[in-house]
C-alpha cells in the first residue's frame, strides 16, 4: 500500500523526508548516464518504522476495502484511491499517524 506514502508526502509529514539517490543508470538501449532519483523516505535515524496494519483494520471495518485480507487466498484487496486519501488525510490532520501509519523504535 505505497499509496499511504503518497498521502504522507502530500502533507509533507515530519517523520519522512525527501532523499536523493544518485548512480549509474543504463536505459533499455544500453546507454549509460549518471542520474539522480528522489523518494520520500522514513527517518531511520529517528527510529521510524512503517506500520500500517492498524490503519488497514480501520479501512476494513469501514468496508472501504474489498477483496481478500493479506495471507488469505491471493490476499488481493482494492480500495478507491480517493477514499483512501481522505481516510489517511484525516488520520494525519488529527495527529493520529503515530501507531496507525508508523511507530518509533
Amino acid at each position: 500500500m505505497t499509496f499511504y506514502h503518497y498521502v504522507e508526502e502530500h502533507f509533507n509529514i515530519p517523520y519522512r523526508y525527501h532523499k536523493v539517490f544518485s548512480g549509474e543508470y543504463v536505459d533499455q538501449m544500453g546507454m549509460q548516464s549518471y542520474r539522480h532519483f528522489g523518494i520520500f523516505v522514513r527517518d531511520l535515524e529517528r527510529g521510524i518504522v512503517t506500520r500500517v496494519d492498524r490503519m488497514g483494520e480501520i479501512l476494513w471495518k469501514k468496508n472501504l476495502y474489498s477483496g481478500l485480507r493479506p495471507s488469505i487466498g491471493c490476499g488481493l484487496r482494492v480500495i478507491d484511491a480517493k477514499l483512501l486519501f481522505n481516510e489517511v488525510s484525516k488520520v494525519i490532520k488529527e495527529g493520529r499517524a503515530d501507531g496507525l501509519l508508523y511507530e518509533v523504535f
